[in-house]
C-alpha cells in the first residue's frame, strides 16, 4: 500500500497579490475572452468548522449542485480548458456565456460527490491531479479517473508530481515536476493533458515559460479575475465563489468585468 498522502491546498483568496502575479504584465490582444474560471478544492459534507482552512475551501454537495443549476439557468455554458485554449488560438468559437469549472488536487470527492452531480446537470469540469497522490487514501483511484474520462464530462490536467512550491524550486527541478507529471498522466490514461495548475497558485517569472516548454497549451493561477488572452494563457485567473448561490452568486461573478 502507498504511504498516506497529505491533504493540501490553499484558498485562492489567502495569497498576497505579489505572490500570484509575479509582476507579469498582461497586454491586450484580439483573442481576449471574458470567461470566468471557477476554482474548487473540496466538495463534501464532512469538513469540521474547527478545521478552518479546509472549511473555508469546502463547498457542500447540495450547494455545489445549486451553484451549477443557478449558472445553467442563467444561460452559462460549461467548457473545458482545452476548449479555452482552442478559442484563444482562434480554432473554435465558444458558446455564449462560456464558463469553466476546475477542481484542484484530485480528491476522491471528484468521483464520489461531484461526478453524480455532473451526470445530473451535464456540466463539464477540469480536474487537476497530483500524480504521486493517485491511488492514495482520500484521493482519486486510477479506475475512477478512467471512468471520469470516459464520461466526457471530465478533463484532467496536471497539478505536478507532489505539489511543491514551484516558485522556490530551481528551474530543472520545477521542470521535472511540470513535465513528468504530464507524461505520467498521458501514459497512464491515454488522454492528452493540455492544462496545468500551479500548486498553491505560486509561480515566478520563469515558471510559465517552463509550463509552455513542457507542451501545455494553457495554465491556471489563483489570480482573481475573468479575462483570458494569449498574453496570460499560462497564468489565467480564476474565481473562488465560496458557498454563494442564487443572485449572490451571479452578482459576485458579474463583478469581474
Amino acid at each position: 500500500m502507498p504511504e498516506p498522502a497529505p491533504e493540501i491546498g490553499v484558498p485562492a483568496s489567502s495569497l498576497p497579490p505579489e505572490a500570484n502575479t509575479t509582476s507579469l504584465e498582461v497586454g491586450k490582444d484580439s483573442t481576449a475572452l471574458h470567461l470566468p474560471i471557477l476554482i474548487y478544492h473540496y466538495v463534501r459534507d464532512t469538513v469540521h468548522s474547527r478545521d478552518i482552512l479546509r472549511y473555508q475551501m469546502n463547498v457542500p454537495p447540495a450547494i455545489f449542485e445549486a451553484q451549477l443549476q443557478t449558472l445553467i439557468d442563467d444561460g452559462f455554458h460549461f467548457v473545458s480548458l482545452s476548449q479555452i485554449a482552442d478559442a484563444l488560438e482562434a480554432k473554435i468559437q465558444l458558446p455564449e456565456k462560456p464558463m469553466a469549472i476546475t477542481l484542484d488536487d484530485g480528491y476522491e470527492d471528484v468521483y464520489s460527490t461531484v461526478f453524480p452531480i455532473l451526470k445530473k446537470t451535464q456540466a463539464k469540469i477540469t480536474a487537476f491531479l497530483i500524480t504521486d497522490y493517485l491511488d492514495h487514501k482520500k484521493y482519486l483511484k486510477s479506475p475512477e479517473v478512467e471512468e471520469l474520462l470516459k464520461s466526457g464530462l471530465v478533463e484532467i490536467g496536471s497539478h505536478t508530481l507532489n505539489h511543491p512550491h514551484l516558485d522556490k524550486l530551481k528551474d530543472d527541478l520545477a521542470l521535472k515536476q511540470i513535465a513528468e507529471s504530464k507524461a505520467l498522466l498521458e501514459k497512464d490514461f491515454g488522454s492528452t493533458v493540455s492544462a496545468f495548475a500551479y500548486p498553491y497558485g505560486l509561480f515566478n517569472k520563469q515558471t510559465p515559460k517552463l509550463v509552455e516548454g513542457a507542451g501545455y497549451r494553457i495554465a491556471v493561477s489563483t489570480i482573481y479575475g475573468a479575462d483570458d488572452s494569449l498574453k496570460n494563457r499560462y497564468f489565467l485567473p480564476r474565481i473562488n465563489v465560496g458557498q454563494r448561490i442564487g443572485k449572490k452568486l451571479l452578482d459576485f461573478i458579474s463583478a469581474f468585468k
